[in-house]
């Protein structure tokens, strides 16, 4: 199948997805049954039932009316349940999905500014080459500026090493939110999909994350030294997959944490709305 055919596909299946899902809402299928009540006669040829007439067989017979009240009281009051029973799980399935988000952010957040510290540490450095000519007060101000900065980023070693491993469990959360939550997840069409995607954009992630790190008694000339004869990920090679992939790590991973917005959007514009009137009303 070429992408043009494909394409096409996808769209043929999206646009199924949306009127399903919109057809799917009590307020649309309540007034697809109104329609259909009061275009009865065109559509099956036989005439509604008129305000009145419906009064008249309600006073007939108070039992059935009771009954059918009592059957649309249950009705109701089963689908509310199922409603709020999906909200909470899609809410936890969330939770969990924000959890993974955070702790990968914050760990990223710590090795990106170990790189961007030795990168800013490796330009301090630049003038001390020996066809540069450099004034003595000057050279010792900015060795103690760079033997400061390497005190503070050789402090983070020990908590970066616990980052790039962690970094490798990312990819095993994502499939335990998709075993935990199977349910609801593959209940909704963007969830499942941007997991899915999330996943080995982890694994790439995560390997990437892999650079060398200090030992505890290299200095920064030595470490320097190292870096450049280190046959593994380099730290531009981090930065590079900082920009690229993690990028598209977050929004896949953003788009899976929205799993429950859909079922709390009309509810929160209602109540967004009457708070408006009621502040409006008291500002009169």
């Amino acid at each position: 199948m070429d992408s043009k055919k494909r394409r096409r596909v996808w769209a043929a299946v999206l646009v199924v997805g949306a009127v399903w899902a919109f057809l799917r809402r009590p307020t649309v299928t309540l007034a697809i049954v109104y329609a259909l009540y009061c275009y009865s006669e065109r559509i099956f040829g036989v005439p509604p039932l008129k305000m009145y007439e419906l009064g008249e067989i309600v006073a007939s017979k108070p039992e059935a009316a009771l009954a059918a009240a009592g059957t649309v009281v249950a009705v109701a009051s089963m689908l509310a349940f199922k409603r709020v029973k999906r909200l909470d799980l899609e809410l936890a399935a969330a939770a969990d999905i924000s959890l993974v988000l955070k702790d990968g952010m914050d760990m990223m957040t710590r090795l990106r500014g170990f790189a961007t510290g030795v990168y800013e540490v490796r330009q301090l450095l630049l003038p001390f080459d020996p066809e540069c000519q450099m004034e003595p007060e000057e050279a010792r101000r900015r060795m103690d500026e760079i033997t400061a900065r390497w005190t503070v980023l050789h402090a983070k070693v020990p908590q970066l090493r616990t980052d790039q491993s962690e970094m490798w469990q990312l990819s095993s959360r994502i499939l335990d939110i998709e075993r935990q939550h199977g349910v609801v997840i593959k209940a909704r069409m963007l969830a499942p999909y941007a997991l899915s995607k999330a996943q080995p954009l982890a694994l790439q992630m995560a390997e990437k994350a892999g650079f060398h790190l200090p030992a505890e008694q290299d200095n920064v000339g030595y470490y320097l030294d190292c870096l450049e004869v280190y046959g593994g990920i380099s730290i531009p090679e981090f930065l590079e997959a900082d920009e690229k992939v993690w990028t598209r790590f977050l929004e896949y991973m953003g788009a899976a944490s929205a799993i429950g917005a859909s079922s709390i959007a009309l509810p929160s514009a209602v109540t967004a709305a009457r708070t408006a009137w009621t502040i409006a009303r008291l500002r009169d």
